[in-house]
């Protein structure tokens, strides 16, 4: 089988050496064809670093079972040492009818993501302001919990804190961008930026996300002595944001 034009032009060189080898690689004798294939996150969005590469992407296939499951996690031992991440797997059915359950997430892809494959159905996604109201106040609602727990499971252990720290931080930015769009301010930037313009919008001291962020991009962690205050620092910044978010008027 004839392998197919990916559209690889904008993708950043440092990117495409390591991404086009892994496609090549999937195309062969794949038991199902993708429909569409994204890159997204931080590599989407410029933040690549050649020091600590993360590569994440979206394949979007009419069905999923095991079989392809078997054939895409076979090159994961292969390629998960060039920083290709495990991809996000989704039906096509999921992506046109999930907006109204995650839009949160799917506001994250719509905005953080490059088309190399198939239709741009991303960038075509409409997003409801009632649900995401409704999914970032969830949303922070559960983080307060995970971090308490995550205290608690720490057993007063600042190693294991801190690893749950760098783990998290990513997972965080989505939501920040998702209320900046929520508060009417534009959510396209990086996740520094993202700090930088949700503080001002929600007059809130965020500051305890950008510095876990730039020691994660950076391979570092915090000193042991700074490990347990993070926690008073996070949950203030999750604290004003719910209060900021029930503010709000009724959409």
């Amino acid at each position: 089988m004839s392998l197919p034009d990916f559209k690889l032009e904008s993708v950043q060189a440092g990117i495409r050496t390591r991404i086009e080898p892994f496609l090549h690689e999937m195309f062969k004798n794949i038991p199902e064809n993708p429909e569409e294939i994204y890159l997204t996150g931080n590599s989407a969005r410029g933040e690549f670093d050649e020091s600590n590469p993360e590569i994440h992407m979206l394949l979007v296939f009419g069905r999923i079972d095991s079989r392809l499951l078997d054939h895409i996690a076979v090159l994961g031992r292969r390629f998960g040492r060039n920083g290709i991440k495990a991809p996000l797997l989704l039906t096509s059915e999921y992506l046109s009818n999930a907006a109204d359950s995650f839009p949160v997430e799917l506001l994250e892809l719509s905005n953080s993501h490059v088309s190399i494959f198939g239709e741009d159905r991303l960038s075509e996604i409409k997003i409801d302001i009632s649900d995401l109201r409704l999914q970032c106040e969830r949303d922070l609602r559960s983080w307060r919990l995970q971090l308490r727990q995550a205290y608690l499971r720490s057993a007063g252990e600042a190693a294991w804190m801190n690893e749950w720290f760098m783990d998290s931080i990513s997972d965080v930015f989505p939501l920040l961008r998702a209320i900046i769009h929520l508060l009417g301010g534009d959510e396209n930037c990086g996740n520094t930026e993202t700090v930088l313009r949700l503080g001002a919008l929600a007059d809130s001291d965020l500051s305890a996300f950008s510095d876990a962020w730039r020691l994660r991009k950076n391979g570092a962690r915090f000193d042991k002595k700074e490990v347990f205050p993070q926690f008073d620092r996070w949950e203030n910044a999750f604290r004003s944001l719910v209060e900021k978010i029930d503010a709000l008027e009724t959409p």
